[in-house]
């Protein structure tokens, strides 16, 4: 009986130990990661005042990581990526800029809630910036949002419930959002309209489902001001995908 409990702990102790090893990694590599991070932190970057967490494993690609963050730069965080022996295998450095077009993103997000408060929309805004906009080339690390000079074209979204949606509806709503747009300094790349059933709201004013909705994505800024419905109807049949029979 003793035998058989201690055999029954030893197991139990594997499966634990397996466990902890696998998400959380062991001690002895986190050491080696930390030892490494300070020789390679010290030759590569001796120049910056970093904010350093500790190493820590990631689960999801089996390296230890430590991040770093210049005290003097809002932008320069990145992470520093190391084997379970302590050997450097991502330096994601390069990256930084994709930090400033985040904030710039999250900035444009925001704004979108805005435009509907102060104008008293009766529908969601979503503002995003355009695909194959070349941030690289545009902005600068820790560049300061202006919004007023936005520097990329963006995609403009509305989002309303309609007792009974249709693609009358969404033209009006799409036309309203042009408008309102042509009040702000943004270039719209195109639109994209979602109507909901009114009967799928629930009590947060979420769309339960988006059954029976009708929706067009990336609308021509020129089809939505010349309010031209049968390219709308065209373009919502394409998108659609054949009709079963």
């Amino acid at each position: 009986m003793k035998k058989t409990l201690k055999i029954l702990t030893a197991i139990a102790l594997v499966i634990v130990l397996v466990y902890i090893f696998a998400f959380f990694g062991n001690p002895l590599s986190r050491l080696l990661a930390e030892k490494s991070a300070d020789k390679y932190i010290e030759e590569t970057y001796p120049s910056y005042d970093f904010e350093r967490q500790r190493a820590f494993y990631n689960f999801k690609d089996g390296y230890y990581k430590v991040k770093l963050q210049d005290k003097a730069s809002e932008d320069t965080a990145f992470s520093l990526s190391f084997d379970s022996f302590g050997r450097l295998q991502n330096d994601s450095y390069d990256s930084i800029l994709f930090n400033t077009y985040t904030r710039f993103f999250m900035a444009l997000y925001s704004y979108g809630d805005d435009l509907k408060e102060k104008n008293n929309k009766p529908y969601d805004i979503s503002l995003d910036i355009a695909e194959g906009e070349d941030y690289e080339n545009t902005l600068s690390l820790d560049q300061e949002v202006d919004l007023e000079n936005f520097p990329f074209k963006i995609i403009a979204t509305a989002r309303a419930y309609s007792k009974e949606p249709s693609l009358d509806q969404c033209m009006k709503i799409l036309q309203d959002l042009d408008s309102l747009l042509m009040t702000t300094n943004f270039e719209p790349a195109d639109y994209s309209v979602i109507l909901v059933p009114e009967a799928n709201k629930t009590a947060d004013s979420d769309a339960e489902s988006w059954a029976n909705s009708v929706s067009v994505f990336n609308v021509p800024v020129d089809l939505v001001r010349a309010g031209d419905l049968e390219a709308l109807e065209d373009l919502n049949n394409l998108q659609q995908g054949p009709k079963e029979d």
